[in-house]
């Protein structure tokens, strides 16, 4: 029985050691990447007037956010020895792990609405305000919800066995959020394949523009979407199965860093403009169309 043992230890080992080296990884390489965008759109009044880009920026914003506890998680993952932080440190790392996918959904279905606004010409709900409104009380909503959770007595926490951010006392909130999720995520849908029906019927009438930026929000929309369905038939055993899906729970900043600021032309430019050197532009120009 102890020999049996040795295989199970040994893979979790490895997954744990793959989960800290990626964590540290994400948060090395796409926290720089995640906040350029933000300030790009931020320092730009062309597109800081876009509602799209406004969009962006709120999404780029809760991914800048929630990219410190990938860190503090990594870290944890490599010494195994979470007593070493303070258990403040921890319980706010592992709020923002888990407020933030929902944040995400959210905000993607206030995405998939602008896009099928803008490409449906429906004037009377194109108002920049009324999306910022929205983007703010998907904002509010979290705020809410965690500091309800907080004076309930729900905590949250590093679980040393499976090796998760975990929270202790989560219901009634936990079914609550999870389906909050799930019905932001189909209002999204239904508003994505809207759009995306317009541009078939209509082809030729929409700008590429608008259709590029219905594309790139599909992308980081259906992986989320994925992620989530996933979490209902993945429990959270210590495997590494569990230890991979973590990971790329956490990773859907390394998707917003790629989508818009390497496949986003405007981005791209914007970014390439702070370079002195004169070939840098052409060779991004010619990368994506957008």
């Amino acid at each position: 029985m102890e020999n049996a043992s040795h295989p199970q230890d040994a893979e979790n080992t490895i997954g744990l050691t793959v989960m800290g080296l990626s964590n540290i990884l994400i948060f090395a390489l796409f926290c720089p990447l995640n906040t350029v965008i933000a300030l790009l759109i931020h320092k730009k009044k062309a597109l800081w007037n876009m509602v799209a880009y406004k969009i962006i920026f709120h999404m780029t914003v809760v991914s800048i956010i929630v990219l410190p506890s990938t860190l503090l998680l990594g870290v944890i993952n490599l010494t195994e020895k979470s007593v070493r932080f303070p258990s403040l440190l921890i319980a706010a790392s592992a709020m923002v792990s888990y407020f933030s996918p929902l944040l995400l959904c959210v905000m993607m279905a206030i995405q998939a609405f602008n896009r099928f606004v803008v490409i449906s010409r429906l004037r009377l709900l194109d108002m920049p305000r009324l999306v910022q409104t929205f983007l703010w009380l998907s904002w509010s909503l979290v705020a809410i919800l965690s500091v309800e959770m907080t004076f309930r007595g729900v905590i949250f926490f590093y679980f040393e066995k499976f090796h998760f951010y975990a929270i202790d006392n989560e219901e009634p909130e936990n079914t609550a959020v999870f389906y909050t999720s799930m019905t932001f995520l189909l209002i999204g849908a239904l508003f994505f394949v809207a759009a995306l029906a317009h541009v078939i019927l209509l082809r030729g009438i929409t700008k590429r523009q608008d259709v590029y930026l219905l594309v790139q929000g599909l992308i980081p929309f259906l992986y989320l979407a994925f992620l989530k369905v996933l979490q209902r038939f993945l429990g959270s055993d210590g495997s590494v199965k569990s230890i991979m899906f973590s990971t790329a729970v956490r990773s859907v900043p390394i998707l917003n860093a790629v989508v818009y600021l390497f496949l986003n032309r405007t981005l791209r430019m914007a970014f390439a403009s702070f370079f002195p050197a004169k070939k840098i532009i052409p060779v991004l120009a010619s990368i994506g169309r957008l």
